[in-house]
Order: C-alpha cells, then sequence, then structure tokens
C-alpha cells in the first residue's frame, strides 16, 4: 500500500520493519534516496537502504517511530522530525535498546504517494 500522506510514510516504514520485509521498508525509497545508517556514513537508493538494514532485521529488531513536527514545505515536500527506538537483539545474544531523533524528507511521487526522498535516523541525536 502506497504512504498517502507524509505521516503514513513512517507508518508503513514501521509496520515493515517490525514484520522483518526489507523490501517493504525499501519501496519507501525513491530511487535517488538518501539515507544515512549511521553518523558520517550514506548509502543511495532502495539497494542500499536494503543493505544498511539487512542487519537490523537479522537481530529482530522492533522499532517505535513517532513524528514531533511535520513541516509541509509545499504540496509535493515535507519535512518530518521525530523519535524512534529500538529493541533487538544484540551479537552477544542479549536484548538490547538503542534510539533516536531524526529529519526525514519525503517528497510526493506522480502518482500521488509519497516516499523518502532523505532520510536521517541520528540526524537530530546527541
Amino acid at each position: 500500500m502506497p504512504a498517502k500522506t507524509p505521516e503514513q510514510v513512517q507508518t508503513l516504514w514501521e509496520a515493515a520493519m517490525n514484520a522483518g520485509d526489507i523490501d517493504g521498508v525499501a519501496a519507501l525509497y525513491e530511487k535517488g534516496a538518501t539515507y544515512v545508517p549511521q553518523p558520517g556514513t550514506t548509502v543511495t537508493g532502495p539497494a542500499g537502504v536494503k543493505d544498511a538494514l539487512a542487519p537490523f532485521v537479522a537481530m529482530g529488531a522492533k522499532i517505535k517511530l513517532g513524528s514531533d513536527t511535520v513541516f509541509k514545505v509545499d504540496e509535493n515536500l515535507a519535512v518530518m522530525y521525530g523519535a524512534w527506538s529500538a529493541a533487538f537483539t544484540g551479537e552477544d545474544g542479549k536484548p538490547a535498546e538503542m534510539s533516536g531523533r531524526s529529519i526525514e524528507i519525503v517528497r510526493r511521487q506522480p502518482d500521488g504517494s509519497w516516499l523518502y526522498a532523505f532520510d536521517d535516523g541520528t540526524g537530530r541525536s546527541s
């Protein structure tokens, strides 16, 4: 199901990630989207997103996303500021958690759906 609003991009991302559907997560990114999996590292497009997030899927990550602010730049572009948390099984086999604050830019596509153009999950983390 395509996202019909900027906020729904996050809802669909969270649902796909928590279901272990890495293809569903990657489908929420534009072909040339930039994803920042960690500070100082970027990947491009759905294939880059899949590669970057595959380890989290393998660890059984369960993620909760939330938007603090959604700022519509115009009818086709929105900036979202939010917070997230993740629980997963660490490499040592023990439960682990992490969290951050994100900056995301989503763009309306020609078919009316919304996709990530830029996603930095640590962009506002201290």
